[in-house]
């Protein structure tokens, strides 16, 4: 079982809506094609200069304060923090996924909650 940690957790849209990631478990080169060091990248993850993780992001409604019923999640695995923890990463977008991610999980927590 992965341990989340948890980088945003914000209202948006009647929604609570919490981002989160793990380490990644497989290994780089397992997640990314020749054209990348792959060597060079898990030297790094393993020095702790860069980081391999998953990224989480989860919706309940706003008033279920408890967070009994998650209305949606979506999970983008092999994310690459080069240089920064993952939190900055997710600060800065996760190279213009993390958007695309909140927008398709508030969509289908809406259609779930209706």
């Amino acid at each position: 079982m992965s341990i989340f940690t948890t980088a945003q957790d914000y209202v948006l849209d009647g929604l609570q809506i919490q981002v989160d990631w793990c380490d990644e478990d497989r290994q780089v080169a397992d997640c990314f094609d020749d054209s990348s060091d792959t060597d060079e990248m898990q030297a790094r993850c393993d020095s702790g200069e860069d980081v391999h993780y998953m990224l989480r992001v989860q919706a309940w409604d706003a008033a279920d304060l408890d967070r009994e019923v998650l209305l949606s999640d979506n999970y983008l695995g092999s994310c690459y923090a080069a240089g920064c923890s993952p939190e900055e990463d997710i600060a800065a977008n996760v190279a213009g996924y993390l958007d695309d991610m909140i927008a398709a999980t508030v969509k289908e927590a809406k259609e779930a909650n209706d």
